[in-house]
């Protein structure tokens, strides 16, 4: 590792530690292994009379980080710290920083070793990450049919009944995954300044779509209502938020319902309402993920 990158370990109970190269804060952040490997078990099963095996399916491994940490002094202080901040079974989170990138990812402490001896001792910390990708630290945040202003201050009204702002009506928004991974699950809200029936997303290069309502089983919403849609894998939702109370609506879904993720490249994101479609504005939220930090 050099040493414009650094990682900060911040544990379930908020404690926190930044370990850096060529600096002791209190440790030296020697090496850090398993950042940009990423392993795959392939389910293969041999041929009885053909050569090679027949592929099945594959999955990403979970993912392995062992630190190297050294300290010069203060042994007893700087054990009992690192005792505290990872402790075994607890669940953290590791950031990452290279220059102007930030990335996350969720770990558990599987242990803490050290030599013990010596002058400089050296500590070994081995973190398991059962969801083996990075992350971007921050949401990015794309509002589509927003609200924009009509002028800006110093403003001088000429006229009563000037229009302070308009809607932007975008139906269309392209997403752009260049370095990320497939399958990028979203927060999609949909919020209704009127009536509107049946709203539905639509990823066009993929031709799916998640659609909210049907003829038989309408979903009729009102101005201040929000539709809170989530298509990240183990927590695939689609929620209602109407004067107050909030209510799961799955059962709205229609039958060709697809919970639309980001793939890699290009992705057109729209939308669409069987009436009031000029009285939606749609706000996605994501994370890039990716395969390595």
């Amino acid at each position: 590792m050099k040493v414009d990158r650094s990682i900060t370990c911040t544990n379930q109970n908020n404690i926190s530690c930044l370990f850096k190269e060529g600096v002791f804060s209190p440790f030296l952040l020697e090496k850090a292994e398993g950042l940009y490997e990423m392993s795959a078990g392939i389910n293969t099963s041999d041929n009885g009379v053909m050569d090679g095996a027949t592929y099945h399916s594959s999955f990403l491994k979970k993912r392995n980080i062992v630190l190297y940490l050294r300290d010069l002094n203060n042994f007893k202080s700087n054990r009992e710290f690192l005792n505290e901040l990872f402790i075994p079974k607890s669940k953290g989170t590791l950031y990452f920083q290279e220059e102007d990138e930030e990335r996350v990812i969720s770990y558990y402490v599987e242990h803490v070793t050290s030599n013990g001896t010596g002058y400089a001792r050296i500590y070994q910390v081995s973190l398991i990450c059962p969801d083996p990708y990075f992350y971007d630290r921050y949401d990015t945040q794309i509002t589509m049919a927003a609200f924009l202003p009509s002028f800006t201050f110093p403003h001088k009204f000429k006229k009563s009944g000037e229009e302070l702002g308009y809607q932007q009506k975008n139906k269309l928004q392209q997403v752009m995954n260049k370095t990320g991974t497939d399958n990028i699950g979203m927060t999609i809200e949909i919020r209704c300044n009127g009536a509107v029936q049946n709203p539905s997303v639509i990823r066009v290069e993929s031709n799916e779509h998640i659609r909210i309502g049907a003829a038989t089983k309408p979903l009729n919403l009102v101005a201040g209502d929000r539709v809170i849609i989530t298509t990240e894998d183990g927590g695939k939702q689609v929620t209602l938020h109407h004067a107050g109370t909030q209510e799961k609506i799955n059962n709205y879904l229609s039958e060709d319902s697809t919970f639309l993720q980001l793939q890699r490249g290009s992705n057109s994101i729209g939308y669409s309402a069987d009436a009031g479609v000029d009285n939606i504005v749609i706000t996605i939220r994501y994370k890039i993920r990716y395969a390595s930090a």
